[in-house]
C-alpha cells in the first residue's frame, strides 16, 4: 500500500519556511521534536534533512535536492523505503497520513531543488 503517490503536475516557488517546515510542524512534530525518533528533529528542519545522510540508509541523504526518488525522506512518506534497502515503518506512524495536497507540495519542493 502507498501514500504521497507522485503527481504530473508539480507546484512551482515552494520554499522550505513558507510551505514545508508548516507540514512538519502540524503532522511530524509531535513525534519529531528531539532527535530520539530517528534520529530525526523536525522542530527547525531544513539544515537537519537537506543533504544529510538518513540514519536508516546512511548512503542516502534525506532530502536530494532535485531528485524525490533519491530523497530517502521522500520515500519513507512515499511508503517506498524498503524497495530502496531502507527499514522501518511508512511516515507519518500511528496518525493520519499526510493528504494528497501536503504529498505533492514536499515532492514539488524536492524536486525543484528545496529550496530553504
Amino acid at each position: 500500500m502507498e501514500h504521497c503517490l507522485s503527481a504530473d503536475t508539480l507546484s512551482s516557488g515552494l520554499s522550505h519556511a513558507a510551505d514545508i517546515q508548516p507540514i512538519w510542524r502540524s503532522e511530524c512534530s509531535t513525534c519529531h521534536t528531539t532527535s530520539s525518533n530517528g534520529g530525526l528533529n523536525l522542530a527547525d528542519a531544513y539544515d537537519a534533512i537537506v543533504l544529510t545522510p538518513s540514519s536508516d540508509l546512511p548512503s542516502m541523504n534525506l532530502v536530494e535536492p532535485g531528485s524525490p526518488a533519491e530523497s530517502y525522506l521522500w520515500l519513507k512518506l512515499s511508503n517506498r523505503h524498503e524497495a530502496a534497502s531502507g527499514e522501518g515503518d511508512w511516515m507519518p506512524r500511528g496518525g493520519k497520513l499526510l493528504d494528497d495536497v501536503e504529498c505533492l507540495t514536499i515532492q514539488s519542493w524536492i524536486a525543484e531543488g528545496a529550496a530553504p
